[in-house]
């Protein structure tokens, strides 16, 4: 069971859960004496973490240390994009990217196929229902993985309609 603000809710009553937080942070937790809030706030997304189990969709499933999957550190995306044979920018790049969402299989805005392509193949590696990759081209003017951004665009009404229906809402 699940606290929200609209009443609880049991994990195997949810249809589908997007998670958007990597983590529960002592900061979170100003209600909570400052010397526990560390340990109370790794316990709470240990038991978040556990709870997102339950439900049969989960948009970016927890992986350890993290609710809302891979894709947040860019280490881990460089690491993740190069082993699946990926291209990979070996720095942030200093010149303009492109933007893609990916949700499940689709990808906004409408892009060059190679460019979609790619994204998709990012978020696979990545495990990644729902992911923004950020693009860039390569001298040879084919693409290569840039990095990623934590948040999708919820007021991107395009994103937000692929969103609901990828969770059958």
């Amino acid at each position: 069971m699940l606290g929200t603000r609209l009443g609880p809710v049991r994990a195997d009553a949810a249809a589908a859960v997007l998670t958007c937080l990597p983590a529960v942070a002592p900061w979170d937790l100003p209600h909570i004496a400052r010397a526990e809030r560390g340990f109370v706030a790794a316990e709470l997304t240990a038991l978040l973490a556990l709870w997102l189990e339950a439900p049969p969709l989960v948009l970016n499933r927890p992986v350890p240390g993290r609710l809302c999957g891979r894709g947040l550190d860019p280490d881990d995306v460089r690491w993740a994009a190069a082993r699946a044979g990926l291209p990979v920018l070996p720095v942030p790049p200093s010149r303009r990217t492109l933007r893609l969402t990916v949700v499940g299989d689709r990808v906004l805005p409408a892009a060059d196929p190679a460019a979609a392509d790619l994204a998709r193949e990012l978020a696979a590696a990545l495990g990644a229902d729902l992911l923004c990759a950020r693009l860039a081209r390569r001298p040879d003017g084919g693409w290569a993985v840039a990095g990623t951004e934590p948040w999708w665009r919820a007021a991107d009404r395009e994103v937000t309609a692929a969103v609901a229906r990828r969770t059958g809402q």
